[in-house]
């Protein structure tokens, strides 16, 4: 019973930080997007960080 519910608990910890890493490269290939590759020639970047970044930062809290 043991085996198997370790065995579990590695699947979901897998799981977890995959999805973590899947987050965090999603936010920084946005951010080296928006400042380094593709800058706005028409808004400031800082708003277009606020605006297309920030709402990832909400799930960050918990």
């Amino acid at each position: 019973m043991s085996d198997n519910s370790s065995e579990i608990q590695k699947k979901i910890l897998f799981s977890q930080n995959l999805a973590l890493i899947g987050y965090f490269s999603l936010f920084f290939i946005l951010m080296i997007n928006i400042v380094w590759l593709i800058p706005s020639r028409h808004f400031p970047t800082a708003l277009v960080l606020i605006v297309i970044a920030g709402p990832l930062l909400f799930p960050m809290r918990g």
